[in-house]
């Protein structure tokens, strides 16, 4: 077990390092455009993933990997999303059918992750231990 929670830590720490500098990183170079805002929105939503998984430890929420990866699928495909509206934004056309499938597929695998992680927290929380007085209430 306390080996799960070192490596989410380690996930968590990461994600925030890599949030911070890339937000230190494009605040350096000056404000964002209206055409040019990719690599802001991507530092947030790794700061913010970092700071989501951080909770979830400090909570002890139960969701796993499953929550985990579900997260980070969210996060991709929000990431390339913006892409597309930057994209759109510059007057550039983005039609490829591969493009809006990854989108579709990394929101659809992203959030049946995330479901699938409270499902396995829920499963968890409301189990009875082995041993436990089958006339006692839940």
């Amino acid at each position: 077990m306390k080996g799960k929670r070192l490596a989410a830590h380690f996930i968590d720490g990461t994600l925030v390092l890599f949030g911070v500098v890339g937000l230190l990183a494009e605040l350096s170079k000056g404000r964002p455009s209206s055409t040019n805002f990719y690599m802001y929105v991507l530092a947030g939503l790794l700061l913010t993933c970092g700071v989501i998984i951080f909770i979830g430890i400090r909570s002890t929420y139960g969701g796993g990997a499953w929550s985990l990866f579900g997260l980070l699928l969210v996060a991709a495909a929000l990431a390339r999303i913006t892409a597309f509206v930057q994209a759109y934004m510059q007057g550039r056309e983005v039609r490829s059918v591969a493009f809006y499938s990854s989108i579709a597929a990394l929101w659809g695998v992203g959030c049946y992750c995330l479901a699938w992680g409270h499902v396995r927290c829920h499963r968890k929380t409301t189990q009875p231990q082995y041993g436990a007085d089958p006339s006692q209430p839940l």
